[in-house]
């Protein structure tokens, strides 16, 4: 009989792990300062010269260890540990680096932790960073992200555990259904749509979009066509935000174009990246990419006569920050986005002519957003928003500047202004709600300028179109989450617009929507 052998698990090979450290990491750093004789030793993180400057800030040795602690802390090093040794007038102060030794996640979150074992250099912010990612990804799983530190099995080590508690309420599939008569005044005032979106898990979501212009509801746009389809794809990753996106628009004027009924399309194609570049507890920084594909079309007669067949790729790049910030006490944040967009394909089409009033196919143009949303006393909310464009040439149809319609110069109807460069500014105060029973009621009030210019100027013409007006809004939400909005502003002001434009009046927006 063959005796039971003992398993003996095998000896992991050794490990050298490979530490970022300073020029000067780890050597003692001797000084003297208010009559004491400081010796520094365990410092791998921060210049000695920072460490000068707090010891010699400090009157006596408690201070100068509080000095320290406080340095790292603010540095982002939470899991330093300063100690001292007074003996007379001599000073020895021990810095103890604490690291995160293992990490403690499902495999799907931890790939967002790799790399932060045995790095002095991972501080506070560089775990910011990586939890906002995480979170993102756990969100889309229905998940929570509950990181914690604890004493690792390892002497002065970390174990950094990441907890994923399901969301209540999870839905995988979600959804909502929108009617509103915010449509185009002659193309389907009224409008139908549905949204969906899909979380299969793995950091990805799915969504679909589809809306359908009710026309015979309205006299203006009686007998036109009016439909929208959109579809995209997007994914977590440690690296960032990817997502692929497709698109398909199309209309056909009814009697009000009559009788050449003029019609069209739009399709898109297009692939996006978004990098979290940087966060802090107050501060988030990231860029933004995306190369597009657009095919637009208008046609009179059936389709006999083209009016414009513009078909090209154009490529951005972008840079967002956003920050916490305080008013009063209160908190509020700012956020503040800048973009470039640049054509990128050869002449085709009819982006075929070299003169200075038509639309090109290798054109250049920036984009400004600015958003600041603050708390105020007694409930209240203010959000300030001013967002801009600049084009550097005539630029094709879907890229202008549209103005006009509901979050846009709420008095007018969708459109009314059109230009290659342009800006909104819009502010808003918001009421504190009033709940009873499930239901509840908010208002607001808004008011709103905007302006339109060409990158060309006729000779006579206007350089700037303004408009601006002042409403109101009220939201009514039900016990289904059903949400009623009555959205009603009147013109205040306007510059260089003729009376087509003044009186291209909507009395109000009415949007009803149900999510599921």
């Amino acid at each position: 009989m063959t005796a039971i052998q003992p398993f003996t698990p095998p000896t992991p090979p050794a490990a050298v792990v490979e530490l970022r450290l300073p020029r000067d990491a780890g050597a003692a750093l001797t000084l003297a300062s208010h009559g004491y004789d400081y010796t520094v030793t365990g410092n791998t993180l921060l210049p000695a010269a920072a460490l000068r400057r707090a010891i010699e800030a400090a009157a006596d040795p408690n201070a100068a260890v509080g000095a320290l602690s406080a340095l790292y802390r603010e540095r982002g090093y939470l899991l330093v540990a300063v100690r001292a040794q007074v003996l007379g007038h001599r000073v020895t102060v021990a810095v103890v680096e604490g690291r995160i030794t293992g990490v403690k996640a499902k495999p799907g979150i931890a790939r967002f932790y790799r790399g932060v074992e045995f790095d002095p250099a991972v501080d506070n912010n560089a775990l910011i960073r990586r939890n906002l990612l995480a979170e993102a990804y756990a969100t889309r799983s229905g998940l929570g992200l509950k990181p914690s530190v604890a004493p690792a099995p390892q002497p002065g080590g970390t174990e950094l555990a990441v907890d994923t508690p399901p969301q209540p309420g999870f839905k995988p599939v979600s959804g909502n259904v929108v009617l509103g008569n915010y449509g185009s005044r002659y193309v389907g005032g009224l409008v139908l749509g549905e949204n969906l979106a899909i979380h299969p898990g793995h950091g990805l979501e799915f969504t679909l979009g589809y809306s359908h212009g009710l026309p015979n509801l309205q006299r203006a746009s009686a007998g036109s066509r009016s439909d929208t389809f959109n579809a995209g794809a997007s994914i977590v990753t440690p690296w960032g935000f990817y997502g692929l996106n497709v698109g398909h628009s199309g209309y056909r004027l009814g009697t009000a174009g009559a009788p050449y009924y003029p019609s069209g399309s739009t399709d898109t194609f297009g692939a996006t990246g978004s990098q979290l570049f940087y966060a802090s507890p107050a501060l988030r920084l990231s860029t933004t990419e995306g190369l597009t594909h657009v095919a637009y079309k208008s046609t009179v007669l059936g389709g006999a006569y083209t009016l414009a067949d513009q078909n090209y790729n154009y490529g951005s790049v972008g840079l967002q920050l956003g920050r916490n910030v305080a008013l009063g006490g209160l908190p509020g944040a700012v956020n503040v986005a800048l973009n470039y967009n640049l054509g990128l394909s050869g002449q085709r089409g009819t982006l075929v002519y070299d003169y200075a009033s038509a639309p090109q196919a290798h054109f250049h143009s920036w984009g400004v957003n600015a958003n600041w949303v603050q708390n105020l006393p007694r409930g209240w909310s203010a959000n300030v928003t001013a967002n801009g464009q600049w084009g550097l040439d005539m630029l094709p149809a879907n890229q202008q500047w549209v103005l006009g319609g509901y979050g846009s110069l709420a008095a007018w109807n969708p459109g009314v202004l059109t230009g290659d460069g342009g800006y909104l500014l819009r502010t808003v105060a918001q009421a504190p709600a009033f709940g009873w029973r499930g239901w509840q009621v908010s208002l607001q009030g808004f008011a709103e300028q905007g302006a339109v210019t060409n990158h060309y100027q006729a000779p006579g013409a206007a350089g700037w179109q303004m408009l601006a007006d002042v409403g109101v809004g009220v939201t009514l939400s039900s016990p289904w989450q059903t949400q009623l909005t009555l959205t009603a502003a009147r013109p205040v002001a306007s510059k260089n617009v003729g009376a087509g434009v003044r009186d291209s009046l909507k009395p109000i927006y009415v949007v009803l929507q149900q999510p599921f």
